[in-house]
């Protein structure tokens, strides 16, 4: 058997673009394994701004190619996936000492609406007055705000959803997940690359490799290769979710922080509000929390944005950061954090840096992940010898709908923004053994289905798994912290652990949990 065995493309990383790859691949007929150290969506993609956007500051740096390719994709996936990404009305707040005046900025707006590939939902980019501003956020500050505009991009609540569904899709497909290990070195035989060591000592192989690992690309590569040249920049990205105030619009409020002139917003989320980002060098891939200083920063801003609103530090209700790995070369005007390009770039083995057999993915945005897979897959086929179209930018085949027996409406409601159409998933279950209609713990809108669908359809093997990354309790503004050891005996009652499992099951998610939200790990341990 020649190096890589009956797999066509080793995909190593399972975050957005990972699966969006194997996803890819597997509708072009191809043999796919995908290698992933943590979780599907583990890393950087949970710890986004959550936008499916444009990118409008990327005008600013002339990067008109990403703004027109992010557009497209924009308009793609918002037709694909109605349920996950969804249009959101957003205001630009335009200060006094802001570095860019109103006009530019609409002239801007304007750019960015006439480069859309397809908006079906109609609404022109428009100046609006600041006092209809001031209405529509009666939190915000009562000075120092001389113009207001208005425009629309996408959100998407749940990008750990998205990526759930674009892996279930390669797995129907015949895509397999070897979850839970890391890469150690990557395998050569002859001078290509041909596979990967894992940390329990197997080894996996493809015919083409792909280093899809986001911001661990030059750890592997450091680790692989003696003369490896670092090829990313990377930077730190943090978020904090804030309570929405009593009269607070569900739209997006956009503007430039006071302290240090970052771009800075507050989003819609369910009862609360995302606010970010910051825009940090960051050189340690294994470490991304939020740090105290970056909470400091977003709280206050917050409050200098919205003074009426009046935030605690108390009132925060988790914590995000993700890490950009952004390609290296594409710094751009002033050689900041935020100047670095978000362009991807896909490395082939006849490139510069390339190396035979493999490919390496460089950047790339949440919102550009079916593109930069497109490209991706193009380039495994071109090494494999083999012409076959792309068909991801089609009309998704849903099955047959089944719907969900009757349930209080809070419970429904939220099945239905975090499952989409995929409750029918949940239905089946339920029809299967209808005790799983029932709340997983009392006080709480989850159901005992969503633990057995998680853990028998969805490759959740912990607690992690489920609660951050499958029914995305821990990103809703609901009491489960106080509730974790009972929330951890009952998933343990459905599938069948003792109390001890159980117990140790639950320290494992607290250790967890401080790795990427410190604060309500905190919280956790003090109930406990």
């Amino acid at each position: 058997m020649k190096p890589g065995g009956d797999t066509d493309i080793l995909i190593l990383g399972g975050g957005i673009n990972g699966v969006a790859i194997a996803r890819d691949a597997v509708q072009r007929g191809l043999k796919v394994r995908l290698v992933e150290a943590k979780d599907l969506c583990w890393g950087t993609s949970a710890g986004s701004t959550r936008l499916i956007h444009g990118g409008l500051r990327y005008l600013e740096y002339f990067e008109f190619g990403l703004v027109r390719e992010s557009l497209r994709e924009r308009s793609i996936l918002s037709e694909q996936r109605p349920w996950r990404v969804e249009p959101i009305e957003l205001f630009i707040a335009v200060q006094d000492g802001d570095p860019h005046w109103a006009s530019t900025l609409l002239c801007g707006l304007w750019l960015y609406q006439a480069f859309a590939f397809r908006w079906p939902f109609g609404a022109d980019a428009s100046s609006v007055s600041t006092r209809s501003l001031r209405k529509k956020f009666p939190h915000l500050r009562a000075d120092g705000v001389n113009a207001a505009l208005r425009y629309f991009d996408c959100q998407v609540r749940y990008p750990e959803r998205l990526v759930m569904e674009l892996w279930n899709d390669a797995a129907a497909g015949g895509a397999r997940l070897d979850k839970g290990h890391r890469v150690e070195t990557l395998l050569r035989h002859e001078g290509r690359v041909v596979g990967a060591e894992l940390d329990d000592g197997r080894c996996v192989y493809g015919q083409v490799v792909i280093n899809a690992t986001g911001h661990w690309v030059d750890a592997l590569g450091q680790r692989s290769f003696d003369d490896y040249k670092p090829q990313l920049v990377t930077t730190r990205g943090s978020h904090i979710m804030l309570p929405r105030r009593e009269g607070m619009p569900r739209s997006g409020l956009y503007t430039y922080a006071r302290s240090d002139g970052r771009a800075f917003f507050t989003l819609p989320w369910g009862n609360c509000i995302w606010v970010g980002t910051t825009d940090i060098f960051h050189t340690d891939p294994d470490v991304f929390s939020a740090t105290e200083d970056e909470v400091t920063y977003l709280l206050s801003e917050a409050n200098k944005l919205l003074p009426g609103a009046d935030y605690q530090r108390d009132e925060i209700i988790l914590t995000r950061c993700g890490i950009r790995p952004l390609a290296r070369g594409g710094v751009g005007r002033g050689k900041s954090a935020g100047g670095v390009s978000r362009a991807h770039r896909v490395v082939r083995p006849k490139d510069p840096m390339g190396s035979p057999g493999l490919i390496s993915i460089l950047g790339g945005k949440l919102t550009t992940h079916r593109s930069l897979a497109e490209e991706a897959v193009d380039a495994a086929c071109e090494l494999l010898g083999r012409k076959l179209a792309c068909r991801s930018g089609s009309d998704l085949e849903l099955g047959e709908e089944h719907p969900l027996p009757p349930m209080p409406e809070d419970a429904l409601e939220r099945l239905q923004s975090v499952y989409g159409p995929y409750t029918s998933n949940l239905a089946r279950l339920i029809e299967q053994d209808p005790s799983l209609k029932q709340p997983l713990l009392p006080g709480l809108p989850l159901i005992r289905a969503e633990a057995a669908y998680a853990f028998t359809r969805e490759a959740a093997d912990n607690l992690d798994d489920f609660f951050n990354r499958r029914c995305m309790l821990t990103t809703e503004n609901l009491p489960w912290a106080r509730h974790a050891r009972p929330l951890a005996l009952a998933v343990g009652g459905i599938l069948g652990w003792d109390p001890a499992r159980s117990e140790r099951e639950l320290q494992q998610w607290v250790h967890a949990l401080e790795h990427h939200d410190p604060l309500n790990a905190s919280r956790v341990k003090n109930k406990l």
